[in-house]
């Protein structure tokens, strides 16, 4: 498959006016009378079909937007809380005051989910030198991803960055975010003529452990060094209390949503796929569903199992999409 760079949408519309008091909304240096107002449209569901549901725990929680001279001095670093107010997936911020000139601007959307807060909040003075490799990595006690969406308590990560040119003149600027994860979609359609109980559902070695803040490399998926994969079971120890599925389905039903850093295996094997039902164990035997060695950030993977009954209990169909969480979409036919 040919990789897509997967952006949110995240504009920024900028004009030249004089600075007066009663108009500045952010006022970060008055040692000049021409600055540069800077208003920030972020949109993380840009350019969405109906064919990408928006769950609930999705939408901008928090913001924080550092800005930068050339040099990577800080000029401010600025937070927004938007928790109590009722979740979006766009949210609008106007700075007031800049100096005209080289600009970089760093957005990361909903920090706490990945636990950069006091990070983040520490740069004052200089953005570190690693910045864009800052490595986002499970601990023992701490796992920020994977996480059922169930659980999503403050949003899905994702972060952008540009360096613009301010002028007296009126710009408009765009700035490309991607989500930091990917989002999986689990359809399953029982086609036997009695109801099917799952009760857990096996992924195979390919959840990895670790991703980059910043997708630095947009042709490619890049992992630091420390990242690894390993197999994932969703069941009632980590929030998927199950589902009984009707019998003689005609349509497919969403029974897991979950959200991983993304994924990068070594051969396509190991992107695999086993049911849990108790009375059916041939379910539990692992199906490959996937022709890719990876799938970049900001993807959503919708995995369609078909369970039927043949000489054994067994997933007669299952095949996938890919698409941007946006609108792109790239399939691939089932198998048996």
């Amino acid at each position: 498959m040919k990789n897509v760079r997967r952006y949110l949408g995240l504009t920024l519309l900028m004009f030249a006016v004089m600075v007066t008091s009663s108009c500045i909304k952010e006022n970060l240096s008055d040692n000049s009378s021409e600055k540069v107002n800077v208003t920030l449209n972020f949109d993380t569901r840009g350019g969405e079909t109906a064919s990408v549901d928006t769950e609930n725990g999705e939408g901008i929680k928090t913001l924080r937007v550092i800005i930068t001279d050339e040099n990577n001095k800080v000029i401010e670093n600025i937070w927004r809380d938007y928790s109590s107010e009722s979740l979006t997936t766009s949210k609008n911020l106007t700075v007031m005051g800049l100096e005209e000139g080289t600009k970089r601007f760093y957005v990361v959307i909903n920090e706490r989910s990945i636990g950069l807060s006091d990070y983040l909040k520490s740069i004052t003075t200089e953005i570190p030198s690693d910045f864009l490799k800052k490595v986002i990595k499970n601990i023992v006690g701490n796992s920020y991803f994977p996480r059922i969406d169930s659980d999503i308590n403050d949003g899905i990560p994702a972060t952008g960055m540009e360096e613009v040119n301010l002028s007296k003149t009126n710009n408009n600027f765009t700035i490309q975010c991607t989500h930091a994860v990917i989002k999986v979609e689990v359809n399953i359609k029982n086609l036997m003529n009695v109801p099917c109980p799952i009760s857990a559902i096996n992924f195979g070695q390919f959840v990895p452990n670790a991703t980059y803040l910043f997708d630095d490399e947009p042709d490619a998926v890049e992992w630091p060094a420390e990242a690894s994969t390993s197999s994932f079971d969703y069941n009632k120890d980590n929030g998927f209390y199950g589902v009984n599925l009707s019998a003689n389905m005609s349509d497919f039903q969403k029974v897991l949503v979950f959200y991983m850093y993304e994924p990068k295996v070594t051969k396509s094997d190991d992107f695999s796929i086993a049911l849990t039902a108790e009375g059916y164990e041939s379910l539990s035997t692992p199906k490959s569903f996937i022709s890719q060695t990876e799938i970049p950030r900001n993807s959503l993977l919708k995995i369609n199992a078909t369970i039927d009954l043949q000489t054994e209990v067994t997933i007669s169909d299952l095949n996938y999409e890919v698409l941007l969480w946006n609108d792109a979409s790239v399939g691939v036919p089932g198998f048996n």
